[in-house]
């Protein structure tokens, strides 16, 4: 199936599965260093170049941790290794799109802040001519769009 061993036990055997990760996970003391083998963790991704058709590949072959958040073996998501593939993979993947959805509705709310606080009306129905109120066009199709 292409399944790893360590999701295997994960989903059948989880305490055998925290003495795995246990395994993959060493402290020198002397050093006072930490080292993850991370690399034992997971599969590279399939490339493009690679063949999907290959018997290899499946569709269905979840990580340890997909298996870990997908049954909520809460017990395994607060081990170290665990701990340390999130924080990369939040590094790597996660914070960006954070911080573009961040910027994104700062912009969105300042726009429409602007638009309904600045530049009220004195005559409601006065006829202006839209070269007076250019900015607020603009603003109004920022936030048409940001919607």
């Amino acid at each position: 199936t292409g399944q790893t061993a360590l999701s295997s036990m994960v989903l059948t055997m989880p305490l055998v599965a925290r003495h795995a990760l246990d395994q993959l996970h060493r402290k020198s003391e002397v050093q006072r260093k930490q080292l993850f083998y991370l690399n034992l963790l997971e599969k590279p991704p399939v490339s493009e170049g690679d063949d999907e058709n290959d018997s290899s590949y499946s569709r269905s072959v979840y990580s340890p941790l997909e298996m870990i958040v997908r049954y909520k073996y809460f017990h395994l998501i607060t081990h170290p290794l665990i701990r340390k593939l999130i924080k990369i993979k939040w590094k790597q993947y996660g914070r960006a799109g954070v911080i573009l959805q961040l910027i994104i509705f700062l912009v969105f709310l300042t726009s429409l802040t602007v638009f309904t606080v600045a530049g009220k009306y004195e005559k409601k129905y006065d006829y202006t001519p839209l070269k007076d109120h250019w900015w607020r066009i603009f603003v109004a199709v920022i936030l048409i769009a940001l919607m």
